[in-house]
């Protein structure tokens, strides 16, 4: 019976610190990994051929029999793919991907205690890095920061807890710094309530609620003392008015019936309530029990 072999050229390195031979072996066909030792029987390299197609795409590096490194060439065009670097118990510390194949990193995943803690990407791969995903113990992202535009400033955030996901829009302020544009809170992948500030003041102007149908409810105007009430339409169904600015909305509007209606004075959070009414009609008369 004839036994096929394949001729592996391979780069050793040997314990004598500095001294490396080249070897070329004869290894037969179907050979999925090849080991290597030092003098005192500790594993100084290893190949492997995870997916039996002849090609060594995985090459595992030691030192005094601790793995220090695994490079990763899938295509077998010798530009690795994949680096990943472990730490003294031999968990992965680092991992670097070269996705693009320009023999430069161009995304970051970075380990504690051998977990997923971090992961830094270059998109565009113009040599900065526009995302940033970061991950709690249980391996769930917590937070991710975007750079949209590619310009080195994150202006995007997003936080993640539970069910909920809030994300904050941001604008550089020069020489240093931030404002917060906007904030967005979505319950169960539907939002919920949103935040503008126009002015850039640092007080939100508009605020905005939303029903679970995605339909918006109520709009808020804190520096105008005023907020609207929507059925479904774009155009407000009820306005509501702070008369004596001391926080409590004290008169509605109907834009239908064109008429002021003082009401027992209301907070904003009872307000927030109204969103359960979906008819015009079943808000005023709510409003109307409450005045008597």
């Amino acid at each position: 019976m004839k036994l096929a072999f394949w001729f592996v050229t391979l780069l050793v390195f040997f314990a004598v610190p500095g001294l490396a031979k080249t070897l070329r072996l004869e290894v037969p066909k179907g050979t999925a990994q090849i080991i290597f030792y030092d003098q005192e029987g500790k594993v100084l390299q290893s190949l492997e051929d995870l997916d039996h197609d002849g090609y060594f795409e995985q090459t595992s590096i030691f030192k005094n029999g601790r793995l220090l490194k695994t490079i990763i060439d899938k295509n077998h065009n010798r530009i690795p793919e994949e680096t990943i670097i472990y730490d003294l118990k031999g968990r992965p510390s680092r991992a670097l991907f070269d996705r693009n194949e320009d023999k430069k990193p161009d995304k970051w995943q970075l380990y504690q205690n051998g977990r997923l803690k971090r992961v830094e990407e270059d998109r565009d791969f113009d040599g900065q890095k526009d995302l940033i995903s970061e991950f709690n113990a249980q391996g769930q992202v917590v937070r991710i920061l975007r750079d949209e535009d590619h310009d080195g400033f994150f202006e995007i955030e997003e936080k993640f807890c539970d069910k909920t996901r809030e994300v904050l829009t941001f604008k550089a302020l020069k020489p240093k710094g931030r404002v917060l544009l906007s904030r967005a809170i979505y319950v169960n992948g539907k939002l919920s309530k949103r935040f503008f500030d126009k002015d850039q003041d640092g007080v939100f102007e508009i605020e905005e609620l939303f029903r679970p149908d995605g339909t918006r409810c109520l709009l808020f105007a804190p520096k105008k003392h005023e907020a609207f009430f929507y059925v479904k339409s774009r155009k407000p169904a009820l306005g509501f008015r702070d008369v004596d600015k001391d926080g409590l909305f004290d008169h509605v509007f109907s834009y239908k019936e064109k008429r002021w209606l003082k009401i027992t004075p209301i907070k904003t959070k009872d307000l927030e309530m109204l969103c359960t009414l979906k008819k015009e009609q079943d808000v005023i008369k709510y409003l109307e029990e409450e005045t008597r």
